[in-house]
């Protein structure tokens, strides 16, 4: 008996998994100050199917936080947007400089190191593009 359950236990979690894979699409938006809106520069618009599917995994994935308190004085860096578009819905999140996300629709705070994923994957991308042009 105890190896039947075990059994659909994996393939229960091993159907949960798969179900939650969902196609989609990722814009990030980086803008360049708190008080300037209007200065922004787009720099991921679903380039990579790879790495947007990770993106939706990691924000859907992400931990609500009820004790952060976002300090509006310290946005030095700047911004981002990130829009997710999954089977037709937008989702609107805000990114801080901490790496933060906070969810426009829910109105929730949620921590992820999501940050660090973006600039190495641009970081990546920018080496890619100077590699190509020393090498042609």
């Amino acid at each position: 008996m105890k190896k039947v359950f075990i059994i659909l236990f994996f393939f229960s979690i091993t159907f949960i998994s798969c179900k939650e894979n969902k196609t989609g699409t990722v814009q990030i938006i980086f803008f360049t100050g708190k008080e300037d809106k209007s200065v922004s520069l787009v720099i991921y618009d679903n380039e990579d199917e790879v790495f947007t599917e990770y993106l939706i995994k990691k924000i859907n994935r992400a931990v609500y936080d009820p004790f952060y308190i976002p300090c509006k004085d310290i946005l030095e860096e700047g911004w981002y947007k990130i829009y997710l578009i999954t089977d037709g819905n937008i989702k609107s999140y805000e990114l801080d400089s901490y790496g933060f996300i906070y969810d426009v629709e829910s109105k929730k705070n949620l921590r992820s190191n999501i940050l660090s994923d973006i600039y190495a994957y641009l970081a990546k991308k920018y080496l890619n593009q100077i590699a190509e042009e020393e090498f042609r």
